[in-house]
């Protein structure tokens, strides 16, 4: 078994004993995320989370075709218009 599979393996291990089942999804996740970044890991996952959450939010929220759709529905404005523009495609029109 390599290190992630044992690592997600602990992990799902723990968050399905008991004593934490009644945590929400949100809080579970928060969890997660503290533990990540906690400093007895040495921080030695950061810049590789990092790196990851940039890739994802570029190839799911920040694609290409996606920006410049909402660019061309709002008319390919380059200012503070588009800025929100950019927002509502990051938020999927809820801004």
């Amino acid at each position: 078994m390599q290190l992630d599979e044992a690592v997600v393996k602990a992990v799902s291990g723990l968050l399905s004993d008991k004593q934490y089942s009644g945590l929400g999804n949100v809080r579970k996740s928060r969890c997660i995320a503290k533990a990540l970044f906690h400093d007895d890991f040495g921080r030695v996952a950061d810049p590789f989370v990092i790196d990851y959450a940039k890739k994802w939010l570029r190839q799911n929220i920040f694609a290409p075709w996606k920006v410049l759709k909402v660019m061309d529905l709002a008319g390919g404005p380059c200012h503070y218009k588009g800025i929100g523009v950019l927002r509502s495609m990051e938020t999927g029109g809820k801004w």
